[in-house]
């Protein structure tokens, strides 16, 4: 599941709980949601739902958008804004409104837009001494209370599956004769804690991976994290890969970020932090641990970090194998009591672990899928077979994908692999009429069988067809925009459409693991297909954000500053003649461009179509008409070279009580005027502020 974030307005404190099909643009991954009118909880995107386009001013629509329009429409869309304003959030609640920096980040083949955090603290550092296990802070009772532990036990029945254990100090050394009866009971994996902070290791990790890996174990590590940083994170991920790389732990080891404690505003994007910089370190697979509640709640986002990236811990009172619960997850820590009977400690009592059930076999060999065919007794020895040699992208989810044709064994479900595209080899018929079909990945592994009702054909490679809807603004110019997915014809290239906003109106989850957007003009035009990775995805018809750090002039108050591309709420107050910084810019679907302004003290003001202003060469603006003359008054003001004001011309003392011509002024982003002085002569004497004249 792959996504990137654009958002554009922040209100009040961040709660980074993005929603997919709002703030994300998923390559290939699940749309839960319109792309303009959802909020999220943390009030990322502006809050107004945005009218429809016979609502919006004049200013605010492109020539070629204003086609079709009659002059009544244009009256009555003015009418309907005006008693829309009336109705708007309050000017104090709109004057606390900031537009937030973003950073772009690839994360788990998807593109976000990260807010930029501000004065970062210091990597977070732990006490040498402080040892945390994993689950410290899982709360026991997640399902309901209960005063004696459930004690779990090999020799019990009716339990979940015991896939895999995690280990810590706290479980001390293990020989390869614990591991073997482990293994002989059915746990084949084993995680263990390696890192802590930034100045903690495992004294025993060595041990227990060594006699694991001896004992036929599946061998995974995590990292028990405190960072609330994007420093932090980085600092704690290079501390855990250096200890990885002293153990000889390749680079196919799952890595796990173990986040219980120190959440805060930026805890899910300071785990994609983490996770990429483990990857630029050799260690690109990273699964992130917390108990269920903090993903429910959003404190860390499972629409970014990815169902199949998440490993929960949730306890119920009686686990049963009746109540298996998080299988679209990774894998379920579902009891922190297992006891085997013949592992024990010095003093002769068992030792206790953590146990889980593997959902997807990224944490245990309990899914090793083999392309034999297994008879079933229950069925015909041999069902019909046919080849169909198609590709289908999974799009339903809760259907068993089983690991041979007797269904004795279920390998995943179709949750693991949903709105991905697979090759569909086969298809086989039993005489009770029962229809699955071999499912393998594009490196040609057998991931198992599955009923083909789960499945949505594709013409090609390409897979199915997922509506979308959003909107994205191109940002490369080398990409090849396709005219089918098999890429026998190129339609066109990116940079014909470069910074444009186009609408994706569907999408397609490619057999080659790229996310291809069906593109759309604003008039409806098919564009093509283009990789993902080829688009930043706004969060509305304005598109992606885009530095842009120029000074400019407001020409007149006839083009509103608008406080959200909703056009529901405006910036008060006269802005014609004044200078601002542009920080950003935005190119809109409707084919105008708004800029994103802010005055002299950094306080945002909102966006102003381009039209409305004049880009200026420096903080000075734009020369606008004066003609008139003016009487130096005061003495030693400075009379500049340039409005950058890195060198003089001359003094106000030296023409002292003249009167000047002044051909034009500058209101500089200082809010101070400065006139450019001539002489009788009409030679040109410098810039003076206008305070020194009279």
């Amino acid at each position: 599941m792959k996504k990137r974030i654009v958002t554009s307005v922040l209100v009040g404190s961040l709660v980074f709980t993005p929603l997919a099909g709002v703030s994300t643009v998923w390559a290939d991954g699940i749309d839960t949601s319109s792309s303009e009118s959802q909020t999220t909880t943390s009030e990322l995107f502006d809050t107004t739902v945005e009218m429809s386009d016979s609502l919006v001013n004049l200013d605010e629509l492109s020539d070629e958008s204003m086609e079709g329009f009659s002059s009544e429409d244009v009256l009555e869309s003015e009418s309907t804004l005006k008693s829309n304003e009336t109705a708007t959030t309050n000017e104090s609640t709109v004057e606390s409104m900031e537009e937030v920096q973003y950073e772009d980040v690839y994360y788990n083949g998807q593109w976000f837009q990260f807010p930029i955090q501000e004065e970062p603290a210091e990597p977070s550092r732990v006490d040498a001494n402080d040892n945390h296990e994993l689950g410290t802070f899982v709360n026991p009772t997640s399902l309901m209370s209960r005063s004696v532990v459930d004690v779990i036990s090999e020799t019990q029945s009716g339990r979940p599956d015991w896939d895999f254990i995690d280990v810590a100090s706290y479980q001390g050394n293990l020989s390869i004769s614990d591991y073997q009866f482990m293994q002989k009971h059915g746990v084949t994996g084993v995680v263990v804690k390696l890192t802590e902070g930034t100045s903690y290791k495992n004294p025993y990790a060595a041990n227990q991976i060594k006699n694991a890996l001896a004992a036929g174990m599946k061998v995974s590590t995590y990292h028990f994290s405190h960072f609330t940083t994007k420093e932090g994170a980085e600092a704690e991920a290079t501390y855990y890969a250096k200890m990885a790389k002293e153990l000889g732990l390749s680079g196919t080891t799952v890595m796990v970020n173990d986040l219980e404690t120190n959440f805060n505003d930026f805890s899910t994007q300071n785990s994609v932090y983490f996770a990429n910089k483990l990857k630029t370190l050799g260690y690109p697979i990273t699964l992130h641990y917390s108990s269920s509640s903090i993903f429910d709640r959003n404190i860390l986002s499972t629409a970014i970090l990815g169902l199949q990236n998440l490993w929960v811990a949730q306890y119920p009172y009686q686990p049963s194998d009746k109540n298996i619960l998080h299988t679209a997850r990774s894998a379920w820590q579902w009891s922190d009591s297992m006891e085997f009977t013949a592992i024990k400690d010095s003093s002769g009592k068992r030792k206790r672990f953590d146990i889980n059930m593997d959902h997807n076999g990224m944490l245990s060999n309990k899914f090793l899928v083999s392309d034999e065919v297994v008879e079933d007794v229950g069925k015909p020895a041999a069902p019909q077979e046919k080849t169909i040699n198609r590709y289908a992208t999974v799009t339903k989810k809760g259907y068993s994908v089983w690991n041979n044709l007797s269904f004795t064994g279920e390998n995943a479900k179709s949750d693991n692999y949903f709105q991905n595209t697979l090759y569909v080899e086969k298809e086989y018929t039993f005489s009770d009429g029962t229809v699955v079909v071999s499912l393998k990945d594009s490196q040609g592994k057998l991931l198992g069988y599955v009923d083909p009702i789960a499945l949505s054909y594709g013409n090609n490679k390409g897979g199915s067809y997922l509506s979308d809807g959003r909107y994205v603004t191109i940002r490369s110019k080398n990409y090849t925009i396709w005219q089918n997915l098999n890429f026998s014809k190129t339609k066109n290239i990116s940079s014909t459409y470069y910074n444009q906003t186009l609408q994706a109106k569907g999408r397609y989850n490619h057999f080659n693991g790229s996310t291809y957007y069906s593109l759309y003009s604003n008039n409806g035009t098919w564009l093509g297909y283009i990789n993902a990775t080829g688009v930043k995805v706004g969060a509305g018809k304005q598109g992606a954000y885009q530095s842009y750090g120029k000074y400019v002039t407001i020409k007149s108050n006839s083009y509103a500053i608008w406080r959200n591309f909703g056009w529901s709420s405006k910036a008060s107050g006269s802005f014609a003649g004044k200078t601002y910084l542009a920080k950003g810019i935005y190119n809109h679907f409707n084919g105008s461009r708004y800029l994103s302004l802010y005055d002299s003290k950094g306080k945002w003001l909102g966006y102003i179509n381009e039209k409305g202003a004049n880009v200026a060469n420096n903080k000075g603006g734009v020369a606008l008409a004066a003609k008139f003359n003016k009487k130096v008054v005061k003495r030693n003001y400075t009379i500049w070279q340039n409005l950058n004001f890195t060198k003089a011309k001359a003094n106000s003392n030296q023409y002292l009580n003249q009167t000047l011509y002044v051909k034009v002024k500058y209101n500089h982003y200082n809010n101070s005027t400065y006139y450019s002085l001539y002489n009788a002569n009409n030679q040109w004497l410098g810039y003076i502020n206008q305070n020194a004249t009279k």
